[in-house]
């Protein structure tokens, strides 16, 4: 497997959700170009300083000029929802009423009658947050004791869940990853041969059929690695192929992919973040060509911050998050 390590130079621009108070904390966790137009929609979280959670999607342009709409989870009867974080964002479809555009938004709320338990959910609907939301716990033969949607794209979502497991005598908690279909409302099992705690990030349509999954696995072998990988999806097979795992090097502790987008060329992008030997983060965007055996990787730093982690990528653009010497900041990069 070739490989190349590039750090380009780009613009950085720091955001921050409009009503921001002293302690808050703004992430961005997706971003989706909208087709035809100068406009993108953005999707994240803010965090109020008592800490309390608020999805939000930003539709506008890169300069700022756009709207934020908040999306949180619904109380329900007997449900009151204490916090809620949004993941990543898939645009469906426009109206000359931009209040009325339809979107998917995944991400994860908590209930304060289960002591804030963590479940995925999955929006479908406008962007006044009036439309169909669904929890996401997949119907598997293990207890699961939270869950998490990841990524979105046309009809299906991946996440991850968590379930108790014994090893050695021992009472531990194990990550497994998902793909739920929305028209089907089922759920498959992302399955990594010979490996623990899986997750699934991101998904990218390839094709009318095809599907490719990236995420992160730890394998059983070495449990000191952690890898990314990627696997496809054939909708009308209903299974899981050519599964392929990267490393960012030969050091590193961890590998973790967060999304895959097409390169617009002949190949993908992936994203993500890896751990080196001495503990330090860096952000990275992989390129891959053809059957993936050649891999670019573009080391990702936001300028003077002392960590930066990337979450969502869109053609040339990218968001996530960067830690100074004060606080966690989020930002948008072209």
């Amino acid at each position: 497997m070739e490989k190349s390590l590039l750090s380009i130079n780009r613009n950085y621009q720091k955001v921050e959700y409009p009503t921001s108070d002293v302690g808050s904390k703004t992430v961005l966790t997706g971003v989706q170009k909208i087709e035809g137009s100068e406009k993108i929609y953005i999707a994240g979280t803010y965090t109020k300083p008592d800490g309390i959670n608020s999805g939000f999607v930003y539709k506008g342009n890169l300069s700022g000029k756009g709207n934020w709409y908040i999306l949180n989870y619904p109380d329900g009867k007997d449900r009151k929802v204490s916090s809620t974080s949004i993941s990543g964002i898939n645009f469906v479809s426009a109206d000359k009423d931009e209040n009325k555009d339809v979107i998917r938004a995944i991400g994860t709320y908590t209930v304060k009658e289960s002591n804030d338990k963590v479940l995925g959910f999955l929006y479908q609907g406008t962007l006044d947050g009036t439309g169909k939301w669904t929890t996401l716990v997949p119907e598997f033969k293990r207890k699961i004791t939270e869950t998490s949607a990841r990524g979105v794209i046309g009809g299906f979502v991946v996440g991850n869940y968590k379930v108790r497991v014994i090893k050695n005598n021992e009472s531990i908690i194990s990550s497994r990853a998902f793909l739920y279909d929305i028209d089907l409302d089922k759920y498959y099992k992302i399955k990594i041969p010979h490996s623990d705690n899986t997750t699934a990030h991101g998904i990218w349509q390839g094709s009318k059929v095809s599907y490719l999954i990236c995420g992160s696995f730890q394998t059983r072998k070495d449990k000191s690695a952690i890898l990314g990988y990627i696997v496809e999806f054939n909708k009308n097979e209903m299974c899981f192929k050519q599964l392929k795992s990267y490393k960012f090097s030969e050091e590193a502790k961890l590998t973790a992919f967060n999304s895959i987008v097409s390169d617009e060329k002949d190949g993908y992008n992936l994203i993500g973040n890896a751990i080196d030997k001495d503990n330090v983060i860096i952000a990275f965007i992989a390129n891959i060509k053809g059957a993936g055996k050649d891999i670019v990787w573009e080391t990702v730093s936001y300028p003077k911050s002392e960590s930066t982690i990337i979450n969502g990528i869109c053609s040339n653009i990218f968001v996530g998050v960067y830690q100074d010497k004060n606080k966690t900041h989020a930002y948008i990069s072209t």
